[in-house]
């Protein structure tokens, strides 16, 4: 990947996160959000019927995502919204994961959801399958802290 496809990456995350610090969630990220991205992500394969190059991808997928969700729920979920797995998984990528994983401080990426991006979140968790899932529970205490910080 040269430098300018990494850097266009790069600012399309960093453009989400400063969607989500000043608006939150728009229609079209819970769009992505309600087409089983997260599923991919919180939930491992179980279907026999899946072709093994198609199992092979989204394993790939999901560790790169669950590389960010290790050190920023924020950057996971700006992550997610931008990128999807077919673009996620490739070698061609791996720049871009290097990069976010290795800027250590996280503070300037974080943003508060209110309660109704709660409610979707947790409504999506349920009919998707992954509600119960340990990695799905650590992002809503991370992204939804508590009570007094939320935005109405």
């Amino acid at each position: 990947m040269d430098p300018t496809e990494r850097d266009t990456f790069i600012h399309k995350i960093f453009a989400k996160i400063t969607q989500l610090q000043s608006i939150g969630l728009i229609k079209d990220d819970k769009d992505i959000i309600e087409r089983n991205r997260l599923s991919l992500i919180w939930l491992e394969a179980t279907s026999d019927s899946t072709p093994s190059s198609t199992k092979w991808r989204h394993s790939r997928s999901r560790e790169k995502y669950r590389e960010i969700e290790d050190v920023s729920s924020h950057l996971f979920l700006a992550l997610v919204l931008t990128i999807p797995p077919s673009v996620c998984y490739t070698p061609n990528f791996q720049p871009v994961i290097n990069y976010l994983v290795g800027l250590g401080d996280y503070k300037g990426f974080q943003f508060f959801l209110g309660l109704k991006e709660k409610e979707f979140f947790e409504s999506v968790a349920v009919e998707q399958g992954y509600a119960g899932s340990p990695l799905y529970l650590d992002f809503m205490r991370t992204i939804f802290p508590g009570p007094e910080s939320r935005r109405k």
